[in-house]
């Protein structure tokens, strides 16, 4: 995921600051936030990521990124336009 900044227009555009968090219900994998260790999740965990930094969840620590961030922020503006809105 790029900085929040990047696409909180697209998904919350009154927001003045974005809380990413994803609640793992099945598998699990590695959080990764650039200057941190990566850190282990799986399922009954929530990763909460409060300061809008950019990050990572991926099967192995340091492999890339599946989606780069054109393809986040496509994603984002898809997810927008099939009716959920702020």
């Amino acid at each position: 995921m790029p900085r929040a900044e990047a696409f909180s227009s697209i998904v919350l555009p009154r927001a003045q600051h974005i809380v990413s968090y994803h609640i793992i219900l099945k598998g699990a994998g590695w959080a990764s936030i650039r200057g941190f260790a990566s850190t282990w999740f799986e399922a009954g965990d929530v990763l909460v990521l409060p300061h809008g930094d950019p990050y990572s969840m991926l099967s192995e620590p340091g492999q890339p990124p599946e989606f780069d961030v054109e393809a986040t922020m496509h994603f984002s503006e898809t997810w927008r336009g099939a009716g959920c809105r702020s």
